[in-house]
């Protein structure tokens, strides 16, 4: 299923899984912004977890793999095996990161379900439950991201996406009332 897209480039590209099945299996779907039309789809493969979000940020592809504790995860990968890949042009796996303690504990036994590159050059992310925001950078060594803080937000979580024409205008959904939130949330500096 489609887990989350964003415009990029004019076109609708969106991150897919099969969740709940395993073993689990992950492809971008690239469709026409305007007509929706399905363009292409790249195979990511195996291995990794599934997908739920993809973003496009400094000239890169980059990506958020999920796992999961239970139903839907592939042991003994857990949530602890979620992980963040930075790809080329061409889909080539360049570099990869886990995620801190901090971020994982509150995360437990799910994952990550969205996220994206602000406008400040820090990395955003949501969980799959909690109305909060987690806010990291690339290490300056080491495979692990660095937790910079927490914000509340309204969505409970799932799949965000940054309105690039308005920084700090963010949209989420809520699962209670199935809708489409717009929030404003400050930037870090």
């Amino acid at each position: 299923h489609i887990n989350s897209c964003a415009v990029i480039n004019e076109e609708l590209v969106c991150a897919s899984s099969n969740f709940p099945a395993t073993p689990q299996v992950s492809t971008v779907e690239v469709f026409d912004s305007m007509s929706l039309a399905h363009k292409r789809s790249i195979a990511l493969g195996l291995g990794t977890g599934s997908v739920t979000w993809i973003d496009r940020h400094g000239g890169f592809w980059w990506a958020m793999f999920a796992n999961y504790d239970g139903r839907g995860g592939e042991a003994p990968r857990d949530h602890r095996h979620t992980t963040l890949v930075k790809f080329d042009d061409q889909w080539r796996r360049l570099e990869a990161w886990g995620l801190p303690s901090t971020v994982l504990g509150r995360i437990a036994p799910m994952s990550i379900s969205g996220g994206g590159w602000g406008a400040d050059g820090k990395l955003y992310l949501s969980g799959h439950d909690l109305p909060e925001l987690y806010v990291m950078q690339l290490p300056k060594g080491g495979g692990v991201l660095d937790h910079l803080d927490t914000v509340g937000m309204e969505a409970e979580g799932q799949a965000i996406d940054w309105d690039e024409r308005q920084p700090g205008m963010l949209y989420g959904i809520t699962r209670r009332t199935r809708e489409i939130l717009a929030m404003r949330l400050p930037l870090t500096r």
